[in-house]
């Protein structure tokens, strides 16, 4: 094993100091807060001029090029914590909701109905069809009647009359905020904060993620034929139960040999590479077992220094690689030369 480890001392000359820039855009694709942040003000002003009748939001969203109908729904559903799933659910019990598949609701002491022109007969209603999930968000969408029926639902929901869920009650209250200057911005801005605070914990767990995927789509790209699984379990026999430790990338030939790839990839260093050291030992002792081989891949600078650590990984690997091009290469080699 140790003729295929480097040293901790050498790892640190290969490894990469920071997030690499094609993980930090895909990253950033992947989470919305930043761009909701980004044009909360743009969604205000929206909002605030919307005071003449309960779907004036239509003509000032068709007045502006900056904010896309798909955008100003996801400032919505966040706002409200109406998501897919609450969404989901709200499809199903639809039609004992709204029998008349319409929505009588107060709005500044005047009633008004709207009529849903798509939810009551729509196969779904998700992130994905509102184009409102990771991929679809960043590109500008027109609006199309499902979302004005969303849209509508989350603005005036609280506001409807007759046997209406707590959930429309609760969280559908945006609507009655409409021209009313200063208390949408405080809502909004208050709300934001808020989200920004509570998701940047989340980051360091994406990069994780998305640094897997990469391995993941590289070695698909690079073995044809070979099964690749992230978040995966292994066998010791072909009639062994899986053990219970997970496996970040478990990868087979063709023929069935195996290969576990370990990927240290952590913003906070520290306390999850000595986790992983804990473990080195136990895994490698299973991969063994399997007849298999154990791979680690060491992502950055700030993993490398933790010496005491990564000294015990290097003794229970069967190689180690840092997160780079050359490196990764160097990876598919020793995977084929190992069949």
């Amino acid at each position: 094993m140790p003729d295929y480890a480097p040293s901790p001392e050498e790892l640190i000359k290969k490894a990469i100091l920071y997030w690499p820039s094609e993980l930090v855009k895909r990253e950033m694709a992947a989470s919305v807060i930043p761009l909701l942040i980004s044009t909360q003000d743009k969604f205000i002003s929206i909002l605030d001029v919307s005071d003449s009748a309960p779907d004036a939001w239509k003509l000032a969203l068709a007045a502006t090029s900056e904010m896309p109908a798909n955008l100003f729904l996801k400032h919505l559903m966040v706002l409200s914590d109406i998501g897919g799933e609450p969404l989901k659910r709200i499809r199903t019990g639809f039609t004992g909701i709204f029998p008349d598949a319409g929505m009588s609701y107060v709005w500044k002491g005047q009633t008004h109905k709207y009529a849903f022109k798509v939810i009551p007969t729509a196969r779904s209603l998700t992130n994905r069809t509102l184009f409102v999930d990771g991929k679809r968000l960043h590109t500008p969408h027109g609006l199309e009647p499902l979302m004005e029926d969303v849209i509508m639902l989350i603005l005036h929901g609280a506001a409807a009359t007759g046997p209406i869920p707590a959930i429309l009650k609760e969280k559908c209250i945006l609507g009655s905020l409409m021209g009313r200057v200063g208390e949408v911005e405080d809502f909004v801005k208050q709300r934001y904060i808020w989200l920004g605070q509570t998701t940047r914990h989340i980051r360091p767990s994406q990069m994780e993620q998305l640094c897997r995927a990469h391995v993941v789509n590289m070695l698909l790209e690079e073995l044809p034929g070979w099964t690749i699984t992230c978040n995966g379990f292994i066998q010791e026999t072909a009639t062994s139960k899986p053990n219970d430790l997970l496996f970040d990338i478990v990868a087979r030939s063709p023929t069935s040999q195996l290969f576990v790839i370990e990927v240290g990839f952590y913003f906070i260093a520290g306390d999850f590479l000595a986790l992983r050291a804990l473990q080195a030992e136990t895994k490698a002792n299973l991969v063994h077992k399997a007849g298999g081989k154990i791979v680690y891949v060491i992502a950055n600078a700030y993993n490398v220094r933790q010496f005491s650590s990564l000294a015990t990984i290097c003794r229970h690997s069967d190689y180690i690689v840092a997160f780079t091009q050359k490196d990764m290469a160097s990876l598919v080699k020793f995977m084929r030369a190992n069949l």
